[in-house]
């Protein structure tokens, strides 16, 4: 039977009173909540859910200016959020997408943390000391709730007065972010379970998209739809990894990390093996007594 318990903090209570088995998205704050019970186990895979802000490029939006977006990518120590916030348990990324998806482009490193440069380009834009920006994402989610506090003080530290503004998922997904009316950098992730970039990048930089409400350029749109009719592997990876150069050329994002997949499991679960496609298969599982 599956239960859907939207609070991390309710779904802890449920595994620890022996009402479910298995709880998937564990918060990497229950982490040592679990590892310290003797009737739990943390089981984790490297998985391809990606976490990012994007990056409003409409005007009259600071970020419609390609350098402001270059220094907001510069302003974030990525590391230290995952040390911070993940236990450690994700990776830095520099596009949107882990290694193991299809198109990853392995020679492109992404912005060095840098906040000296990162002001620079501020102030070559013209973007004075205390500017105010905003940044919009899904109240639901504890995890990146602590991730956002953080941001905002990386971009303290370039000069910028950044504030949040959580709101409730569904109006985020399908009101929000489809109808252009985010603020300058709004939470995207994406659980990229088909390990195939178009899944992701189509959907992120494509005009008409609706995760996707400013536009990006013709030529991004162009690879896109190349991509798309090509049938050829190694012509379609190359393509899919122009696409991804491009993007962090125009820095249409700020990618963030890739998380591992975090599963906390009783110990009365036989046989349960956690996948890196987020995907449950419990055809061998089985729960003793």
């Amino acid at each position: 039977m599956f239960r859907f318990i939207r609070e991390d903090s309710t779904r802890l209570a449920e595994l620890q009173s022996g009402s479910v088995d298995i709880v998937n998205n564990l918060a990497y704050s229950a982490i040592p909540t679990v590892e310290g019970d003797p009737n739990l186990e943390i089981m984790s895979v490297p998985g391809p859910t990606i976490y990012s802000l994007a990056l409003k490029t409409a005007e009259p939006a600071a970020t419609a200016d390609v350098r402001v977006r270059r220094a907001l990518n510069m302003a974030v120590d990525k590391q230290a959020l995952i040390d911070a916030f993940l236990g450690g348990r994700g990776l830095p990324i520099s596009q949107l997408q882990g290694d193991q998806s299809f198109g990853y482009a392995p020679d492109l490193t992404g912005y060095d943390y840098d906040p000296e440069q990162a002001r620079a380009l501020l102030d070559e834009a013209g973007v004075p000391e205390g500017a105010k920006m905003t940044i919009d994402y899904r109240a639901g989610n504890s995890t990146f709730n602590e991730v956002a506090q953080a941001l905002t003080g990386f971009f303290g530290q370039v000069g910028l007065n950044v504030g949040l503004n959580p709101i409730g998922d569904g109006v985020f997904l399908n009101e929000i972010v489809p109808e252009g009316r985010t603020n300058e950098m709004f939470q995207f992730s994406w659980g990229g379970w088909t390990f195939d970039l178009d899944n992701t990048a189509y959907l992120s930089y494509h005009n008409g998209e609706k995760r996707n409400p400013y536009g990006t350029s013709d030529e991004m749109n162009a690879l896109l739809e190349e991509q798309r009719e090509t049938s050829e592997v190694e012509e379609r990876e190359a393509i899919l990894r122009d696409v991804t150069r491009l993007a962090h050329e125009e820095a249409y994002h700020i990618p963030l990390y890739v998380e591992d997949q975090i599963y906390a499991v009783s110990n009365r679960v036989e046989n349960f093996v956690p996948a890196p496609d987020i995907r449950l298969r419990l055809v061998d599982v089985a729960v003793t007594e």
